[in-house]
């Protein structure tokens, strides 16, 4: 996926095709920023078809429909990573009493064993 962004970034006449048949350019991950993924990836998602018939056309590598549905599974991932993000930061909430809810969700979203220390204290069905 990264050296299709970097062709649409880096090539005027990539950019410029792009944003003639969609008005929109395609956006680079940054370093600092994790939730900036899905940003790129929905942007990508959104001008997929466009971009790949300019791909086509100019010989250039393409978005396959393997890595299409891959980028949604990211972006199911991180948009319920953003959701408890907003609302660990939100100051109108109790953020302590929120974490190990949002983390047996996440496991109990995406099917990750748990296994809790001896001394812990666990209780699993909060959300």
């Amino acid at each position: 996926m990264l050296s299709i962004i970097s062709t649409y970034r880096r090539s005027h006449i990539a950019a410029k095709a792009l944003f003639d048949a969609t008005g929109l350019n395609v956006l680079c991950p940054a370093d600092t920023r994790w939730s900036y993924l899905s940003y790129v990836y929905t942007r990508l998602l959104s001008v997929h078809e466009e971009l790949n018939t300019i791909s086509e056309e100019h010989g250039w590598k393409q978005v396959k429909a393997d890595d299409v549905k891959e980028i949604g599974q990211v972006l199911e991932f991180a948009t319920s990573l953003h959701s408890f993000n907003d609302r660990l930061q939100g100051s109108k909430y109790p953020t302590i009493s929120l974490v190990y809810p949002g983390f047996c969700h996440f496991r109990r979203l995406f099917r990750v064993p748990f296994k809790p220390r001896p001394n812990m204290i666990v209780q699993e069905d909060i959300l």
